[in-house]
């Protein structure tokens, strides 16, 4: 059984008696960030126009980096708005895109995630268990095709997710009603606090193992950097979330993918107006217990080496054929992510500035 201090119980008591959820007390209770979740008046239609009124009653957040990079902001914009009745929790995010022509509508479905693919993805929580692979999981690309399940599961199952996609000027949108039936909850026993993340996949393009690469056969480590055959078409991938986890992936074979979005310990907090039921809060918040953003480039260097040498794999990923252009490098991040326990992580940010 958990334990809790005095004072977190006290604040449980004082949030409780609230009629009107309160953003402190929650963050208080069960950490940050919080967003306050209406209850509709009338419930949106899902068409993917996001032109009801009601959408009006919902907060806008604004998606940044998974890693919580601080140094820029990701060049393109997604706002989400979330909603709930007792009957459902509805969700309308738009998606400023300034490629449009060379979006991806589809990907490879592979454990949890589309793979390759434009994507808006749903993390939901209720109660705020904070377990591994134990919340509800919702993709869905712009062709419509929607994708289910709990937690990773490596392949989605049917669901009464409804969901449509929508075009706008310099743009795309999503809107999506997940039942509360499909989620497990009782009429009459609506958690108050969920954990929750909001969080968009715009993929790396044009990264391709240069031909002069894969000519080299097993010689195509030394060296262990290559040009890419078309630069000017390469694109940084981007992965954004409303609550950032703090963590950023690349493995084999050498890919970056949305596993990062996976750590339900660092979902945000939606306090819902239709909530009936208290929540428990965790006996111990999720804490980075070292973080830094390292400036000086040999120091970036050197650290690059450093980890190379014991983590080969993620050595390939950084520094290997497929991801070996020097510009992408110098516009990289490498992040190291070690995971002690479910309330620890030890997470290393090191930026190649030249």
């Amino acid at each position: 059984m958990r334990s809790i201090s005095i004072a977190a119980l006290l604040l449980i008591a004082v949030w409780a008696r609230a009629e009107t959820p309160n953003i402190k007390q929650v963050e208080d209770c069960f950490g940050g960030p919080v967003l306050l979740v209406a209850k509709p008046k009338v419930a949106p239609t899902i068409d993917g126009k996001l032109d009801d009124a009601c959408w009006a009653d919902a907060k806008p957040v604004t998606l940044g980096f998974s890693t919580g990079a601080w140094w820029n902001e990701p060049s393109q914009k997604t706002e989400a708005r979330v909603l709930a009745d007792d009957k459902a929790i509805y969700f309308a995010v738009r998606c400023l895109e300034s490629e449009p022509d060379r979006m991806v509508k589809t990907g490879q479905a592979r454990k949890g995630m589309v793979v390759g693919a434009d994507a808006v993805e749903f993390f939901l929580d209720p109660g705020c268990q904070g377990k591994r692979h134990e919340y509800f999981h919702v993709i869905v690309t712009p062709d419509e095709k929607v994708y289910a399940g709990r937690g990773r599961e490596p392949d989605a199952r049917k669901s009464a997710v409804h969901a449509r996609v929508g075009q706008i000027e310099g743009g795309w949108t999503v809107e999506a009603s997940i039942p509360l039936a499909e989620l497990g909850i009782k009429d009459g026993a609506i958690p108050k606090v969920w954990g929750l993340n909001v969080c968009r996949q715009r993929p790396e393009l044009a990264a391709d193992m240069p031909k002069a690469a894969r000519d080299a056969g097993p010689k195509r480590m030394d060296p262990p950097m290559w040009k890419l055959d078309a630069p000017e078409k390469y694109r940084l991938a981007e992965y954004t979330c409303w609550s950032p986890t703090l963590a950023d992936f690349c493995g084999w074979p050498f890919y970056a993918d949305s596993r990062p979005f996976h750590i339900a310990q660092r979902f945000g907090r939606a306090a819902l107006a239709v909530g009936t039921q208290d929540a428990t809060p965790p006996a111990k918040r999720f804490e980075v217990i070292y973080r830094s953003d390292f400036v000086a480039p040999g120091f970036q260097r050197r650290l690059l080496l450093r980890v190379r040498s014991p983590l080969g794999l993620l050595a390939g990923g950084l520094a290997g054929p497929h991801h070996a252009d020097a510009e992408r490098l110098r516009a990289g991040v490498l992040q190291l992510a070690v995971h002690q326990s479910v309330d620890q992580v030890l997470t290393l940010h090191g930026r190649l500035l030249s």
